[in-house]
């Protein structure tokens, strides 16, 4: 049951927008620092009921245990909202991406245009069990057409050279515009 509804929550995460995900994010650090209160407030009460009924301490006790696990989970599921965030800026590197969304991701941090070769190259250094079925620059080369197709990715072609460079639609906006200055 708890791994239905863990998968659950995952789902409904990845589905959330960045600004979702933050204010989330933010609410749960809210809540950790009210449970962290609330933890110190009963060790406090822990150590001065110890004198007390021992009844009074089972209570507690199990009252600071339950507090603990809450703030575990809390603190696992700010975890897991903050990697979902770095994946979704694209500051992460995530081997369950689409062809296309890795190529992006490569772009991004590259930060400049990149022959179909450096992308192959940066791929294989970022992604130990990436494997092409047979020659890398023909398979690489149809998610490339499907990103150009759609406007995922720019490609310019050089004088005198064979191929493209690939860059980012802003990336080439911003070339062009230098050109012209």
């Amino acid at each position: 049951m708890n791994v239905l509804r863990y998968t659950l929550e995952l789902v409904a995460l990845s589905e959330k927008t960045k600004p979702e995900l933050i204010g989330m994010i933010q609410k749960l650090n809210v809540r950790i620092e009210e449970l962290n209160d609330a933890h110190t407030t009963l060790l406090k009460s822990k150590k001065e009921g110890e004198n007390k009924n021992g009844e009074e301490i089972a209570v507690l006790k199990k009252i600071i245990a339950s507090q603990t696990e809450s703030n575990k989970q809390l603190e696992e599921k700010n975890k897991i909202l903050g990697n979902k965030l770095e994946i979704k800026l694209g500051n992460v590197y995530n081997a369950k991406l689409s062809w296309v969304n890795k190529i992006i991701f490569v772009l991004k941090q590259a930060a400049r245009p990149l022959r179909s070769s450096e992308i192959i190259e940066t791929l294989l250094l970022v992604d130990t069990e990436l494997v092409f079925k047979d020659d890398a620059q023909k398979s690489l080369s149809v998610h490339l057409t499907k990103a150009l197709k759609y406007g995922r990715i720019i490609g310019k072609r050089q004088n005198g050279q064979n191929g493209y460079l690939f860059s980012l639609p802003e990336e080439s906006l911003f070339v062009n515009n230098s050109h012209n200055l």
